[in-house]
């Protein structure tokens, strides 16, 4: 099993800034071919297996979630687990215990992959930022 970094595909890497060794002309050609999945426009129902602290969550992130163009329709299953660990922890948390470090753990990550921590947010750069820089750069150095 390789424990190497996971593969990221280009339109992430654009975003993000190019931290690879891809020109940014290929990145996009690359990206270009990538299939779009279908953004959600309007706010979904939520599933019904979603706890009641879960879909006080749900009804928080998602008008956000749309609004930045993240949400996708193959992400909703996604969303709800994240949204019922939040419900199991607001539950340890009215009991006056503390949630156990796994499912801390799993939460943080999932939010990372939804952009809603401050660190997974300031990964994500306007596209062409970073080329535009480059030339600006040039004009100096020669």
């Amino acid at each position: 099993m390789n424990a190497g970094h996971r593969a990221k595909s280009a339109k992430l890497k654009l975003l993000e800034g190019n931290a690879g060794h891809d020109s940014i002309r290929n990145l996009k050609k690359k990206a270009d071919l990538e299939p779009e999945p279908e953004l959600i426009d309007d706010i979904p129902e939520p599933p019904r297996e979603i706890k009641p602290e879960g879909l006080k969550e749900w009804n928080h992130i998602v008008p956000s979630l749309i609004k930045s163009k993240v949400l996708a329709y193959h992400d909703l299953s996604f969303l709800a687990t994240y949204c019922n660990i939040h419900a199991a922890i607001v539950r340890y948390e009215q009991i006056g215990e503390t949630p156990p470090a796994a499912l801390l753990t799993q939460y943080r990550m999932m939010a990372e992959s939804f952009g809603l921590t401050p660190a997974s947010r300031s990964k994500v750069n306007i596209i062409g930022e970073k080329e535009i820089k480059e030339k600006d750069i040039r004009k100096f150095i020669g």
